[in-house]
């Protein structure tokens, strides 16, 4: 009977620290340029860091968005001149969380690392996989030149992609109600890029392209509150 007791114990202990045991998981990664807002994660009660790698000079700002509350958190010290990599660090829960990141045309990179257990790590790839659950909303294709459109951002969450057909330039500016640029993207090499919303509201796109095709994607995020905001 004392053998299986401590046996018992043995596998209890054992699981225990297969739970408690925690490591440095790189839970989201963005690179581009300009300026965009990330799509929704979250931010489990454990510590947490944002390190930045930015290229070039400023302006290069980065905010962390609690989308619950709306409250905002100031994630880069830049000062003027070259720019510097970085990283901020913070613990605590967050529900649904977004960066806002304000950059330049030369590019930057960005990680989300947090410090996870094995339960909160099988969470986090439970979800991860955001591809699944977004649904087709509408779009715009063109070629060259300059071209203007003007559409209502859907309710919840959405997601707009720039995909640059061939090497050349493309630039797309989305500007809010208020006469604000919310969108800046910029690029001279084939590919995609893309910014999220979480505002129903109307928005001004603007696409410059030269020697390139391109298109405009939305895709909603229809389960967005009842995923993330629970």
């Amino acid at each position: 009977m004392n053998k299986l007791i401590v046996l018992l114990c043995l596998v209890g202990m054992f699981a225990t620290a297969q739970t408690t045991t925690r490591r440095w998981v790189d839970t989201n990664v963005y690179s581009g340029t300009g300026t965009v807002q990330t799509g929704p994660f979250r931010l489990w009660n454990t510590k947490w860091r944002i390190v930045y790698k930015p290229s070039g000079s400023s302006p290069f700002e980065i905010y962390l968005l609690n989308l619950s509350t709306q409250e905002r958190q100031k994630v880069t010290k830049q000062k003027n001149g070259k720019l510097k990599s970085g990283q901020m660090g913070g613990s605590g829960n967050m529900a649904a969380a977004s960066l806002v990141i304000d950059g330049g045309e030369n590019g930057w990179r960005v990680t989300v690392q947090q410090y996870l257990d094995r339960i909160e790590e099988w969470e986090y790839l439970k979800q991860k996989d955001i591809e699944k659950r977004l649904n087709p909303f509408g779009g715009w294709s063109g070629e060259e030149g300059d071209h203007e459109y003007t559409f209502e951002m859907p309710a919840g969450c959405a997601r707009l992609t720039a995909h640059q057909k061939e090497d050349g330039y493309l630039r797309v500016d989305i500007i809010d109600p208020e006469g604000n640029t919310v969108v800046r993207s910029i690029s001279s090499t084939k590919g995609k890029q893309e910014t999220w919303f979480y505002e129903k509201r109307q928005y001004q796109v603007k696409v410059s392209a030269v020697k390139t095709n391109w298109a405009l994607t939305i895709e909603t995020l229809d389960d967005f509150k009842l995923e993330e905001r629970r």
